[in-house]
C-alpha cells in the first residue's frame, strides 16, 4: 500500500510508484503557475533526490560538465 496518500477506497487502500530512474524532468516544459504548492513541492524533492543520488556517481567518475549540467536540470523552481 502507498504511504501518505489520500482516499482508502472502502478500506482497500491505494497503490503508488516507486521511482525506477533517476532523471530530471524537461523543467523547462513545465509552467509552474499551473502547479499547486504540493506538485511544486513533489518536483523540487523528486529534483533534490535525483541530485543527491547521481551527483556523486558522476563527481566520482569525474563526469565535471555531466554534474554541471544535472545541478543545471535540478534547480528547485519557484513562482517569482
Amino acid at each position: 500500500m502507498a504511504k501518505d496518500l489520500m482516499g482508502d477506497f472502502d478500506g482497500r487502500g491505494v497503490l503508488g510508484f516507486s521511482t525506477l530512474t533517476m532523471v530530471p524532468h524537461q523543467t523547462a516544459c513545465v509552467d509552474v503557475k499551473l502547479l499547486d504548492d504540493f506538485e511544486l513541492s513533489y518536483l523540487n524533492a523528486y529534483h533534490a533526490r535525483v541530485l543527491e543520488t547521481v551527483g556523486p556517481v558522476l563527481r566520482a567518475r569525474n563526469l565535471i560538465q555531466d554534474l554541471q549540467w544535472l545541478q543545471e536540470e535540478c534547480k528547485p523552481l519557484t513562482r517569482g
